[in-house]
């Protein structure tokens, strides 16, 4: 009897330590915030931007090493905005599946409790030889030609890009936001 107890206490400390997490899945809203702007700052107005949610988005790292997004239903999301008289965009992308892990033990609830931030394809109207990739969730960016060849930032019409993103701070609401800011060279 102390045998069976010794070895349930160990096998549910082991479960403690290195924890029992079930995948699931959330829904949430995904939006995107962003500016354009000149070298010096000045608004452009009237710009319209195409936006491209990839079809992997919302997936975990296991469905995408045993399945492509299209057997989930996902595709490539492709959506225009123009920028208004003070140089902004928004656009609400809508309500998105997202992959969710579930601890058991310890029983402490599914995580993330938000959409992921986006990862997005980025390109200007007039720059229909350029595509920016951009990762919201921590700034990083890479500029390439539509045959996807990488182009260097400094061969590019873009100067730079400020990306990051927020959570909606209402609780009731589980809503990422991704922001850009993208400033080109010449306009």
């Amino acid at each position: 009897m102390q045998r069976l107890l010794f070895l349930v206490v160990l096998i549910l400390s082991i479960f403690n330590y290195f924890g029992c997490v079930a995948p699931g899945s959330s829904v949430g809203r995904v939006s995107i915030d962003g500016t354009l702007v000149s070298v010096t700052d000045e608004p452009i107005p009237d710009k319209e931007i195409q936006i491209i949610l990839p079809a992997a988005y919302g997936l975990g790292r296991l469905d995408l090493i045993m399945n492509k997004p299209e057997d989930f239903g996902h595709k490539d999301e492709q959506f225009f905005v123009i920028t208004d008289s003070a140089r902004n965009f928004h656009y609400v992308i809508g309500d998105r599946l997202y992959h969710v892990s579930c601890w058991w033990l310890p029983p402490v609830g599914c995580f993330p409790k938000r959409p992921p931030a986006p990862f997005l394809l980025v390109r200007l109207s007039d720059s229909s030889n350029e595509y920016y990739a951009i990762k919201t969730y921590n700034g990083e960016f890479k500029v390439y030609s539509l045959e996807g060849n990488e182009i260097p930032l400094a061969d590019s019409s873009l100067l730079e890009i400020v990306a990051n993103y927020e959570p909606d701070l209402d609780p009731k609401i589980s809503e990422t936001i991704g922001k850009i800011k993208l400033k080109v060279k010449s306009e």
